[in-house]
């Protein structure tokens, strides 16, 4: 899918994005992102990316001025593609003109939060881009109300992307290694086993995921909640062992997918 990118700052394109967040996400009224303060922060800093297809708003990208040990870098807060153009690329497109506008203001990495149950969301981040993380924070943003998070734990992965080097993209086929956190399918719904700490020891681990955390939620209920626990307790493991997860591999199992977590230097 062809689609123009370019760097917005307007108050009607930051009056757009209001109306996205509340088609992508269910949000209410309350939790969006008001267009006075994205406003405010493109024009103090901070970048914003909209995405438009033969001239409609399709999606866009946002993110402000943050410091990580006195360095500065851009927080990337919130990307979203229009349902009606989802899985075409666009988000991957949006992702990588904001490290290209990065690299070109002087910053040296992106980093953006996004929750470890949504497996598509981790593919785009680790797989595609080349992004990894190896940072767990538990209920991070606390109680949210739209669609997407309410009813459970808002617990996030920390995504770091350098701008520059040739992290992006990773391997294509699933690599051997231990599982800390495995997966059984039970009446067509993942469900997952018990860890096995012991595979921290190893170089490579594995940790399962389901494939569709939003699927899982209509099949069954406390599905969620059930692999909520299970994979924070498996990656903040990991990475208090010194693992980062490097990429997300789908079809590791019937209905799962698995994050691949290596000893990177």
């Amino acid at each position: 899918m062809a689609v123009h990118i370019a760097v917005a700052a307007d108050p009607a394109s930051c009056r757009l994005v209001e109306d996205i967040q509340l088609e992508v996400w269910g949000m209410t009224d309350r939790a969006v992102v008001p267009a006075e303060q994205i406003r405010a922060i493109v024009h103090n800093g901070g970048l914003l990316l909209v995405a438009t297809d033969g001239g409609s708003p399709v999606g866009f990208c946002y993110g402000f001025v943050g410091l990580e040990d006195g360095e500065p870098i851009l927080c990337s807060h919130m990307l979203a593609v229009r349902p009606h153009v989802q899985g075409r690329g666009v988000g991957r497109e949006l992702k990588l003109a904001q490290r290209r506008h990065a690299a070109a203001r002087g910053f040296a990495k992106i980093t953006w939060t996004f929750d470890p149950l949504q497996a598509r969301n981790a593919y785009l981040n680790l797989h595609r881009l080349g992004a990894y993380a190896r940072r767990y924070y538990v209920d991070h943003y606390g109680d949210m109300d739209d669609a997407i998070n309410r009813g459970l734990p808002t617990d996030r992965l920390l995504a770091e992307w350098p701008v520059s080097g040739p992290r992006v993209g990773r391997r294509v086929t699933i690599p051997e290694g231990s599982w800390l956190l495995g997966a059984v399918t039970i009446g067509g719904s993942p469900q997952p086993t018990e860890p096995d700490h012991t595979a921290v020891a190893a170089d490579t681990v594995l940790v399962a995921v389901p494939d569709s955390i939003d699927r899982l939620r209509q099949a069954d209920p406390n599905g969620p909640t059930t692999w909520r626990a299970a994979v924070r307790t498996a990656l903040s493991s990991a990475f208090a062992s010194g693992l980062t997860a490097v990429d997300l591999a789908r079809g590791a199992g019937d209905g799962y997918s698995a994050y691949v977590l290596e000893r990177v230097p």
